[in-house]
C-alpha cells in the first residue's frame, strides 16, 4: 500500500505531465497558425525532446511554401510567452497575404457564412491569393483574390450535395489541388477555379 508521501509524488508529477502537455499543444497550435497566416501548408510539427534548453521548446517544422517548395526549419517557443523564434527565413510572404486578408473581410460583407481565411496561397506570377474560409458550413468557400479584396471567383464543388465544402487546400507539383469534404480530391484552375481534374 502507498504512503501519503508516495501518493503526492505521483499526483505531483501527473499534474507537471498534464500541465507540459498543455505547454506543447498550445506552442503547436500558435506555430501552426504562423505558417498559415504566411501561406504555408502541408504543416507538420513536431516537439524536440531530448533538446534540453531550460527557457525554451524547440519544434522541427516541414511545410509547402506559396510556390509549392516543400521546407524545413526549426523553432523556438519561450514557456513564458508566444513569441516564436525560428532557425532561418521561412520563404513566406505575411505582409502581402495579411492585408489582402483585411480587404477580403471588408469586400465580401455578409455574403459568406465565414469571414475567416485559414489557409491563403500565393498566385504564381501573379499579387492574387487563393483562400479558403473556415467551413463551419457548407458554401463555396475557396476564392481567389486581387490585392484590393475583390473576389475573382468561387472555386466550383466536386459534387452537387448540399453539404459539400472544400477542407484543404495546396499546392501539390505546382497545381492548386483542393480536397473537399466528400472526400474527392481535384485541381482547379487558377485562372477560372473550374475543375480541370477528375473531369465532372
Amino acid at each position: 500500500m502507498l504512503d501519503s508521501s508516495s501518493i503526492f509524488l505521483i499526483v505531483f508529477f501527473i499534474i507537471i505531465g498534464v500541465v507540459y502537455f498543455a505547454i506543447i499543444t498550445t506552442a503547436k497550435e500558435n506555430i501552426l497558425h504562423d505558417l498559415q497566416k504566411r501561406g504555408a501548408t502541408n504543416i507538420d510539427i513536431h516537439h524536440e525532446w531530448l533538446d534540453f534548453d531550460r527557457d525554451t521548446l524547440t519544434f522541427s517544422v516541414e511545410y509547402t511554401n506559396t510556390s509549392g517548395d516543400k521546407r524545413r526549419t526549426s523553432c523556438k517557443i519561450h514557456h513564458l510567452d508566444s513569441e516564436i523564434y525560428w532557425s532561418g527565413s521561412l520563404d513566406l510572404e505575411p505582409k502581402q497575404i495579411e492585408e489582402i486578408r483585411t480587404k477580403m473581410a471588408s469586400a465580401i460583407n455578409d455574403e459568406f457564412p465565414s469571414s475567416e481565411i485559414v489557409i491563403a496561397l500565393a498566385v504564381p506570377d501573379s499579387d492574387d491569393i487563393i483562400a479558403m474560409y473556415k467551413y463551419d458550413k457548407a458554401f463555396k468557400n475557396v476564392v481567389r483574390s486581387k490585392p484590393d479584396g475583390s473576389i475573382q471567383w468561387r472555386a466550383e464543388l466536386p459534387t452537387s450535395d448540399a453539404d459539400d465544402v472544400y477542407t484543404n487546400i495546396a499546392r501539390v507539383d505546382g497545381l492548386l489541388t483542393a480536397y473537399s469534404r466528400s472526400c474527392i480530391s481535384v485541381v482547379l484552375d487558377d485562372e477560372t477555379g473550374q475543375i480541370v481534374s477528375p473531369k465532372k
